[in-house]
């Protein structure tokens, strides 16, 4: 049902909260089925803010760029988005100039010691 936009807009009525409520939670039913939906970052980082932060894919570039540093031979040429369907891994484009491979794909996810 397709409600217009002046009647949701304040409406604090009980019967029409709960409405949404119900509608709310069948339509996130419907995304977490989809496995490539659910197993995105944007759907992790909603259901799940404080696990999920916006300063991830930063560190992953952070960390990576730090490691070719030490690593004369080895360039890093762009970060991949979208690749994969692994949550809290980054994938990045690198080149080492003494390998007649070319370019490759650097694969980096976080790792914590307890």
């Amino acid at each position: 049902t397709v409600v217009s936009t002046q009647s949701t807009v304040g409406n604090l009525d009980r019967g029409f909260v709960e409405d949404r409520k119900k509608a709310l939670q069948v339509y996130l039913d419907v995304v977490l089925q989809n496995t490539l939906l659910s197993g995105t970052l944007d759907v992790k980082k909603f259901l799940d803010p404080s696990h999920y932060d916006d300063n991830f894919e930063e560190e992953a570039l952070r960390q990576t760029s730090m490691l070719l540093r030490a690593e004369p031979h080895w360039k890093m040429l762009e970060p991949l988005k979208n690749i994969g369907h692994r949550i809290k891994r980054s994938f990045f484009l690198v080149n080492c100039e003494t390998e007649v491979v070319g370019k490759q794909i650097l694969s980096w996810v976080e790792f914590k010691v307890s």
